[in-house]
């Protein structure tokens, strides 16, 4: 059965779609049945850019957002069939996706940041990795190689997730392009989170075609 919104959520929709195109795009995928893990991938990652960007504390966001997702991304109505993805070379761009993870308490801070771009390996089965951070004078513009396996890591094992959910990726690499560090907060959870979302927001950003 597809993922059934309840009425709160939708009217929340329905609130914000003057604001929010993608509200809209979303009420019409539930409508329509075809609210999928690669209809809404796109769609989670900018409205999760917009809510970081305005500060805004949605919690019925995060409450909906991650409801729905974890049901698309470990499948649970069982009916989608695993289909190999490439990345559509015509329509690649020149981007890096990024995020930034930060927190702070009374007792700690946390901080990682990291940049990221997908491009087209043809012929690769899994997902190959490349490490172009450019190297600077200033230690916080750049990120430590240290952390390369944990952001290495953190991308292949979300790419894993997308693949149970019927969507594996091929034919494609990796490129961290850049981040920052922060000599005191960053430390590898930091930047396993960044890297994750970042992927995220790089597959939300592709055009995927069906090989």
């Amino acid at each position: 059965m597809p993922f059934q919104i309840d009425q709160p959520t939708k009217r929340w929709l329905q609130s914000l779609e003057h604001e929010h195109e993608y509200a809209i795009a979303l009420l019409q995928l539930h409508e329509t049945d075809r609210l999928t893990l690669q209809t809404f991938t796109p769609i989670y990652a900018q409205l999760r850019r917009e809510q970081e960007l305005s500060g805004y504390p949605w919690d019925r966001f995060y409450v909906y957002m991650e409801k729905v997702y974890s049901q698309l991304k470990f499948n649970l109505n069982g009916s989608a069939p695993i289909r190999n993805f490439a990345l559509d070379e015509a329509a690649m761009g020149e981007s890096c996706f990024e995020h930034l993870h930060t927190t702070a308490t009374e007792t700690e801070r946390r901080y990682g940041h990291v940049r990221l771009q997908l491009v087209s390996e043809p012929g690769a089965t899994q997902t190959q990795f490349e490490w172009k951070v450019p190297p600077s004078q200033e230690p916080s513009h750049t990120i430590p190689s240290a952390f390369a396996p944990v952001i290495y890591d953190a991308i292949a094992t979300q790419l894993e997730q997308f693949a149970h959910s019927g969507l594996r990726l091929v034919g494609a690499k990796a490129v961290i392009c850049g981040g920052s560090f922060h000599p005191v907060a960053s430390e590898a959870l930091s930047y396993k989170v960044a890297a994750t979302q970042a992927v995220n927001f790089a597959i939300g950003g592709a055009r995927l075609i069906i090989v």
